[in-house]
């Protein structure tokens, strides 16, 4: 299936309900962090940093829409990833990015879990020679089926069955009811009419003939091994809890001609594609000034250089280099100011300091050994490195005045695409 028509199978008021269910949960009240950040206009970049299949674009648009956001995206749905790679951009006020920043990236990861663990199954099967289809079971996580099963088609899989009224399923306890497999069968075709097919779930081979006789359209053997299952079509479906894909079906292609992998959305091992490795500290400093963000400069490049303002004081002023452009300048003009420039391929992986009421020293650690102060040694001390390994400084944030009044630090890998990192 075609991925880019498959964003139509989604109702618009479907995603706006869930946007709005998943908003409120994660906010019900009053959101107290939107007076930190403000209202100012923002941008953020979204990075790949994992390796899989990207999926749920729809549902994370949703949720930005929601917000009053906007989102270019730069990679197709369905592309395959490799770390390190920007794969959109979003832009609107700063308390809204925040807002949904996690929302969003938790439902993104969830569905490009499930659709790169789908595509897995569906390699598998074609590196095997096997013709048949790989589907999904009903075994989503509640409140996130309409995720899940579209991250299934995204990643070249079949849905099964939706809901309950998709396809009548006679099960053991079914057959147990009615006193027989053939009894059981009879009364769910019954039901089923003309517009849904009746499949039926088997323990042995015995009953499976048992039910294609009785009139199934499709028998599922429910954890058969290969030397069990030698005749007739029938699916099969791999047992609760399997975390990886089980081969022995490929063994069998000619009589296959589905495998049901309940793994593909039950499974809460499918693996994120969108792991993080940002990191913050701060704020160091007072709570006055205006607060200012470089947050949008970092996608022009790395760090190169920095002019620090400094009098016998305060640290006055600051303005960084990011790529070949600099950020605006903030805090107040008095003082000398100082401008240093980072070696190609230097990044900054610690960042130190002093502060009282209004930053007075700052020292960044370079990885090629480098130490640059700026300053005067007074005050409460600082030391801010990231938390997540081979991550540099990317972009700072904080509040100025006439002085700097305090500072963020955030930390972050490169993407691989960046050709001055």
């Amino acid at each position: 299936m075609d991925t880019e028509g498959l964003p139509l199978l989604l109702p618009p008021t479907a995603l706006a309900a869930l946007a709005n269910s998943w908003l409120q949960e994660d906010c019900p009240g009053l959101n107290f962090a939107a007076l930190a950040s403000g209202a100012f206009p923002a941008r953020a970049a979204l990075w790949a940093k994992s390796r899989g299949i990207l999926a749920g674009r729809p549902f994370f648009d949703a949720v930005f829409a929601h917000l009053s956001c906007q989102i270019s995206w730069l990679l197709p749905e369905g592309s395959r990833l490799e770390p390190v790679v920007k794969v959109a951009e979003v832009r609107g006020p700063a308390h809204h990015l925040l807002l949904g920043e996690r929302v969003a990236l938790n439902i993104l990861a969830r569905c490009s879990g499930v659709a790169s663990l789908a595509a897995a199954a569906v390699e598998l099967t074609k590196a095997a020679g096997w013709s048949g289809q790989v589907a999904g079971t009903r075994k989503t996580t509640p409140g996130f089926r309409l995720v899940e099963k579209y991250g299934l088609l995204v990643g070249g899989a079949a849905c099964h069955r939706y809901d309950l009224g998709g396809l009548v399923m006679v099960k053991d306890n079914h057959v147990v009811a009615a006193g027989s497999v053939e009894k059981a069968v009879q009364g769910a075709r019954l039901a089923a009419g003309f517009s849904l097919k009746v499949e039926v779930e088997c323990g042995s081979l015995q009953e499976a003939m048992q039910a294609a006789l009785a009139g199934a359209d499709l028998v599922m053997l429910d954890n058969f091994k290969p030397e069990g299952s030698n005749s007739g079509p029938c699916t099969f479906e791999a047992e609760d809890g399997t975390t990886e894909l089980n081969p022995w079906p490929l063994r069998c292609p000619r009589m296959l001609t589905i495998v049901l992998l309940a793994l593909l959305c039950a499974s809460t091992s499918a693996k994120a594609a969108l792991a993080r490795s940002s990191s913050y500290n701060g704020e160091y400093g007072g709570g006055g000034g205006k607060r200012f963000s470089h947050s949008g400069y970092q996608l022009e490049g790395p760090i190169t250089a920095l002019r620090v303002r400094v009098n016998k004081y305060f640290i006055v002023g600051l303005q960084v280099r990011y790529g070949k452009v600099w950020s605006d300048y903030v805090g107040g003009k008095s003082g000398d100011l100082e401008e240093i420039f980072l070696h190609p391929g230097e990044s900054v992986i610690q960042v130190s300091g002093k502060y009282k009421s209004y930053l007075r020293k700052l020292v960044f650690v370079t990885d090629k050994g480098r130490y640059l102060p700026f300053g005067k040694d007074t005050g409460t001390s600082f030391n801010a490195l990231p938390l997540y390994p081979n991550t540099v400084l990317r972009f700072i944030s904080g509040r100025s005045g006439s002085v700097i009044d305090a500072i963020g630090l955030h930390w972050d890998s490169y993407p691989s695409d960046c050709s001055s990192c």
